[in-house]
């Protein structure tokens, strides 16, 4: 092979290269705020737009340095190949500080919150100016290359930029679909980190341009720090994970060792990320929780949280689930023969319909198979679901309720919808008129709804977000809706019929853990007392409304 064709191969890698890392850098970055934050679609946004004001940047500025583009881009190449390293590490350092000394729970509006998804977008800025600077030095230097001098500068620089749209593209690819589900976090920042490191050394070998020794200190410093970091990437984010959960917010310096012995000696936080959800297993030393002192869990104390959000604790879950169904089938009077349950892939609300023999078919819609998986094989699972998942009456659809109610022509007696509460705007369709109307027309005659919503009374927005729910279950034809706050858990009932509710209290025929009868009576005494929506505000999937809260409990 001819030297100058493998510079002109080379420079085509390096286009490819420099394009590819920058994109999976950019991603990594959003991927991680938006875990940190919840806030999926708005840094998604945020990040896409400061690193294409990065690269617009950066290509402006390259013009002060394309008399020596050999030289800058090799020190380029080595920059990004550091901020790689470094990137995990500064991410998650930066919510630890955050988490310790910012952090304000309870507050709808933290703005704390918005300061360090703003530091931490540093890091992509410089990433994206970076690589800006770096396309137009690869164009200018394939117009050096003798057999490209005859090209324009217009035909040099639109090669250049179709590749690097197309390296783009790549490492969008590459991220989603094997990078991160395969590696995650510190792992995907090495790797890329190491690919810019080798394309920096390529270069070099390549092109041999005219380095100082200073420069080269720098580079084999870069090599060695990168060696350095795998490690620590790895072990920060992990302190981090634990930080969230076992940490504390800080009043002053001298309490840190207290934290870091507190976070350290803590039981190992469980991770799972899955390609729809991050799964966290939190392990506890108590078998009692505190609450409810006569109950001990069955299996090793865990809290169950995705995306960070609480979804169930074993010490406790019982009056969650047992509330959510047997609550209402007393209240509707009668036991409904075929069930529809969206989400609850865990199997625990399955649990509790099984215990009524009137039950013939249940159809479970969950759109994380991975999360069916391990509530069907994880011991502490399917142990405190009592195996509920392979019962024979249970029929599992893997895939996305809102589309699953579009394209379903059954009529079900009970549908239960236990969703994530809408913090992002991807799950605000769950809870819209939309989603509700189709609802309603796949319920049978009598048939009712039950929804898991919250309703905190230390929060005055809850309010109007309750309010909210009852405009648009009425939008969707839902004449009657009964909000159930009972022991510490609260549902929306919803039925299409306008009939009063045949509320009788029977003794179940099984065993329960809660005091259904106490609330049931609570229920008769208070709650049934329906009123109508104050607002006229109605959430739909054209003018979503979220829940604007920051407390991860919820």
């Amino acid at each position: 092979m001819r030297w100058s064709n493998l510079k002109s191969i080379t420079l085509v890698f390096l286009a490819l290269s420099t394009a590819t890392s920058s994109m999976i850098y950019e991603l990594l970055v959003a991927q991680l705020i938006a875990h940190f934050t919840n806030q999926l679609i708005t840094w998604q946004c945020i990040s896409i737009g400061i690193y294409l004001g990065g690269l617009g940047l950066g290509a402006w500025r390259s013009e002060r340095i394309e008399k020596q583009s050999f030289q800058k881009f090799f020190l380029l190449e080595t920059h990004l190949s550091l901020l790689g390293a470094l990137l995990i590490t500064f991410i998650c350092g930066l919510n630890i500080i955050y988490r310790t000394f910012i952090f304000q729970p309870l507050q709808s509006e933290d703005g704390g919150i918005l300061f360090f998804a703003l530091i931490a977008q540093v890091f992509n800025f410089l990433i994206s100016y970076w690589a800006g600077m770096e396309i137009p030095l690869i164009a200018s230097m394939w117009k050096l290359l003798p057999a490209r001098s005859s090209l324009t500068t217009t035909q040099s620089t639109a090669f250049i930029l179709g590749l690097s749209y197309f390296g783009a593209f790549c490492g969008s690819i590459l991220f989603s679909l094997w990078l991160f589900p395969q590696f995650h976090y510190a792992k995907t920042a090495m790797i890329v980190s190491f690919f810019n490191f080798i394309s920096g050394f390529i270069f070099l070998v390549t092109f041999r341009p005219p380095i100082q020794w200073k420069t080269m200190i720098y580079f084999t410093a870069v090599g060695l720090v990168i060696n350095l970091m795998i490690s620590i990437s790895k072990k920060t984010y992990e302190y981090s994970v634990q930080n969230y959960y076992y940490g504390m917010r800080l009043t002053t310096y001298k309490a840190i060792p207290i934290l870091i012995d507190r976070v350290l000696n803590s039981p190992p936080v469980q991770q799972i990320i899955t390609p729809v959800q991050t799964i966290d297993l939190v392990f506890s030393n108590s078998l009692i929780d505190s609450n409810f002192p006569n109950h001990q869990s069955e299996v090793r104390p865990y809290h169950l949280y995705m995306d960070q959000r609480l979804q169930h604790s074993s010490m406790n879950e019982y009056t969650y689930h047992e509330t959510m169904v047997h609550v209402p089938l007393q209240l509707h009077g009668r036991i409904p023969q075929k069930v529809l349950v969206l989400g609850a892939g865990d199997g625990l609300l399955i649990r509790e319909l099984l215990k009524y023999p009137e039950i013939k078919e249940i159809i479970l819609v969950e759109i994380d198979k991975d999360f069916i998986d391990l509530a069907q094989t994880y011991s502490l699972f399917y142990k405190l679901n009592k195996n509920s998942l392979h019962n024979p009456k249970v029929k599992i659809i893997v895939g996305d309720a809102y589309y699953f109610t579009r394209s379903t022509n059954e009529k079900f007696d009970a549908i239960f919808a236990d969703f994530p509460w809408p913090f992002q705007y991807d799950l605000a369709k769950l809870y819209s008129k939309e989603f509700y109307l189709q609802l309603n027309k796949i319920l049978s005659t009598n048939g009712f709804l039950i929804l898991d919503f919250p309703i905190l009374d230390s929060i005055k927005s809850f309010e109007k977000y309750v309010d909210i729910m009852r405009s648009t279950l009425k939008s969707a034809n839902f004449k009657q809706t009964l909000i159930m706050d009972l022991n510490k858990e609260s549902f929306i009932f919803a039925q299409a019929e306008d009939s009063k509710l045949n509320f009788s209290y029977q003794k179940l025929s099984f065993d329960i853990t809660i005091l259904i009868e106490q609330n049931l009576k609570e229920l008769n005494n208070v709650y049934l007392q329906q009123k109508e929506p104050v607002g006229s505000l109605v959430n739909s999937i054209f003018k979503p409304i979220i829940l604007n809260i920051s407390d991860p409990r919820f």
